[in-house]
């Protein structure tokens, strides 16, 4: 049931990341100026400190103020030992802590908004010591943490030695070692070695081995179940995000020392980091695009198809249209060289008994013509006999 609970906030803190980095709009529900109370630690630098003048400084605490600035709230910090302030949240003595890193411990009693940063944790020992070299290497060992970190939950959860010594604060852990109390420090490696600096230690190295299990998520966290903080948190990161006041800060604070500062291995895995998500969105965009014009185009060609189709529809219509005319003209035609054959053989007909009386009257013309020169002959031959000259030319 737990590991179910904790697999629902963890789509909820999804959905909330994918809503606000891809809108980043909402509607905020808070009454301009209302003050957030937020809770932030000593020494956990360069993300939570304490100014020469005592008030709360850090890298996460200016983003939680920013992001609370974009949706017109302000924030109040009351600054103690991380066992304290998370115990405050906890109790909701406060409503805001500006860094947590998400941990399977604490998804029962917190709700976080999106990671605003992933982080790697570190070993960290005595210089010369080379008994530890990888995580494996602390079994039986005595490892100092800070009291209620996600470093004292990941040393408990993998078991890597029976010998955990929680303090109060890092800064404690780190004089501890360099005093050669105990073996080893686990921490994050960027505020162990910030830290170190600041205190002038200068007897203590963070191991070159990663620790794979202790990934930190960090992101703000309120109290379980305060939705409304957490939508306006969100709200807020997406905005200083997309505005640039993120970038500013993290140059602010981190600048070319963050390099320096991270291992090879670390420096890969954070490039890593960054560009596989850039890929992964690049290849959701260009899917989403690719979608669109693969959309676009088959609407085009579904058109053009309606189109063609009509077309055919409207030749079919004409060449039908077409047939029809030629078939009753040909018929007509027909009907007409039948008419036009019967009238010439009746007109033949006629011509033949026509031609017929003609001849008739002809042989009747030649006939008498026949006689009448047979009778002229008769004639001129009587005139003859009686001495006359003949009347007819014969």
């Amino acid at each position: 049931m737990a590991s179910d609970k904790r697999k629902r906030k963890w789509y909820r803190g999804i959905g909330y990341a994918a809503l606000y980095l891809f809108l980043s709009c909402g509607i905020s529900f808070a009454d301009s100026g209302k003050i957030i109370q937020a809770g932030s630690e000593y020494d956990y630098p360069p993300f939570c400190i304490v100014s020469e003048d005592g008030e709360a400084d850090g890298f996460s605490v200016e983003l939680l103020r920013a992001a609370l600035q974009a949706v017109d709230l302000d924030v109040a910090f009351k600054v103690g030992p991380w066992n304290e302030v998370k115990e405050d949240l906890e109790q909701g003595r406060i409503q805001a802590l500006p860094f947590v890193g998400r941990t399977p411990e604490r998804e029962d009693i917190f709700d976080f908004t999106f990671s605003y940063i992933p982080l790697h944790g570190a070993i960290f020992v005595r210089k010369g010591d080379t008994r530890i070299n990888t995580v494996a290497d602390l079994a039986g060992k005595e490892v100092i943490v800070m009291k209620g970190d996600n470093a004292e939950e990941f040393a408990r959860r993998e078991k890597i030695t029976p010998h955990v010594i929680a303090v109060a604060t890092y800064e404690e852990a780190m004089r501890l070692l360099a005093a050669g109390k105990h073996d080893a420090v686990i921490a994050q490696r960027l505020m162990g070695v910030e830290l170190l600096q600041d205190l002038g230690i200068n007897n203590i190295v963070a191991v070159d081995h990663r620790l794979d299990k202790f990934r930190q998520d960090i992101a703000f966290a309120v109290q379980e179940g305060d939705q409304e903080l957490l939508s306006l948190l969100n709200e807020g990161l997406a905005i200083v995000i997309a505005d640039g006041t993120y970038d500013k800060l993290y140059k602010k604070w981190f600048g070319p020392s963050l390099l320096r500062q991270m291992s090879f291995g670390e420096m890969v895995f954070h490039f890593l980091k960054i560009l596989v998500p850039f890929l992964f969105i690049l290849f959701l965009v260009l899917s989403l695009l690719l979608k669109l014009e693969v959309g676009r185009k088959t609407r085009g060609l579904r058109g053009e198809i309606e189109q063609r189709k009509k077309i055919e529809q409207e030749l079919t219509r004409y060449r039908d249209h077409l047939e029809k005319l030629v078939s009753e003209r040909t018929k007509e035609l027909r009907e007409s060289r039948a008419t036009l054959q019967i009238k010439v053989e009746e007109r033949t007909a006629e011509l033949q008994e026509k031609m017929k009386s003609i001849n008739e009257m002809n042989q009747l013309m030649v006939g008498r013509e026949l006689k009448m020169i047979e009778l002229k002959k008769q004639i001129n031959g009587l005139l003859a006999e009686l001495g006359q000259a003949p009347r007819y030319d014969v």
